[in-house]
């Protein structure tokens, strides 16, 4: 017997897989299991967004064809979210991409330096950062992450070493869920 199924939430829809995704720009679900659908005239979204009259803080409302989209604003700017436009981060802050301006950049992102003060930036594959302005340092043994992303476990059967990515291990080993791979254990054990 499988899981029950569950709707979409708003900007999100599914296929008979069963795995929601989100409506790309422009485009909204109700939320109740629909389809993504323009969004109405004078309204606007993001990927995986609702349609609202402005565009959330740190994007902006596009122009022409792509009027009811909400684009991210670059790296280093934001918006106010009441339809203004992007502008530099004050000095002292910084943004990635779609982001607001603060003191410290998201975690899995690292402040710049020099010219690119104002923009939080990935930190490599299999590295993250705290979030409070440390730098981006390895994922430890057994997790990995995305570019900018957060450290997560390595799925069972796998595991990494500090600052790797996850591999499959080796013939008579195993793992578990973020764990290093060892001997397979004897039935019974």
């Amino acid at each position: 017997a499988g899981g029950a199924c569950t709707k979409c939430p708003a900007g999100k829809t599914s296929t008979a897989g069963g795995v929601c995704t989100d409506c790309p720009a422009g485009k909204t679900s109700d939320g109740a299991g629909g389809a993504c659908t323009d969004c109405a005239t004078d309204t606007a979204s993001k990927a995986g967004g609702t349609c609202a009259a402005n565009c959330p803080a740190g994007t902006l409302k596009g122009a022409d064809a792509d009027i009811l989209k909400c684009t991210d604003c670059a790296a280093g700017k934001t918006s106010d979210g009441a339809g203004g436009a992007c502008t530099d981060c004050a000095t002292d802050t910084a943004s990635k991409a779609g982001g607001t301006c603060a003191a410290n950049c998201p975690a899995g992102t690292l402040k710049g330096a020099d010219a690119d003060i104002l923009k939080c930036t990935d930190c490599a594959a299999n590295k993250t950062s705290d979030g409070a302005g440390g730098a981006c340092t390895d994922c430890p043994a057994g997790k990995t992450s995305t570019a900018g992303g957060l450290c997560t476990d390595c799925p069972a059967g796998k595991t990494s070493t500090a600052g790797g990515a996850c591999t499959a291990c080796s013939a008579g080993t195993a793992s578990a869920v973020g764990g290093t791979c060892a001997a397979d254990c004897l039935a019974g054990t």
